[in-house]
């Protein structure tokens, strides 16, 4: 047992009941994702792997969203894996719409608008 003193003189006792065990069942961590291949303005082509299932992105990404912050969105919406292809592979600020259309292609949000490989 716990024993807290408050000031005035009584006592309050609280049990700590140490014998239970709280098991955390972890939830279903399994994404499906997409993979969708893009040129950039650099000539490096990509083949980028993001969410498939916009419910399923982080919960802080919609914020991002109403916000207009769609860059932030697009990143948590790509893997790691992907952002750090694109990095490497010379990604610049110029390739945004490129990349931003072809995952909303992939995701079918939005029609096919540009070729997006060579």
């Amino acid at each position: 047992m716990t024993t807290r003193k408050t000031t005035s003189d009584k006592v309050e006792v609280v049990e700590n009941n140490t014998d239970e065990k709280t098991t955390n069942t972890p939830a279903d961590t399994t994404v499906e994702t997409i993979e969708f291949s893009v040129t950039l303005a650099n000539g490096n082509k990509v083949t980028l792997e993001a969410i498939k299932d916009t419910q399923d992105l982080d919960f802080e990404l919609l914020d991002h969203a109403q916000r207009g912050n769609y860059a932030t969105f697009l990143a948590g919406a790509l893997t790691a894996k992907s952002r750090f292809l694109l990095k490497n592979a010379g990604a610049k600020i110029r390739d945004y719409e490129t990349i931003s259309t072809a995952y909303g292609e992939a995701v079918g949000a939005v029609e096919n608008t540009i070729d997006h490989e060579d």
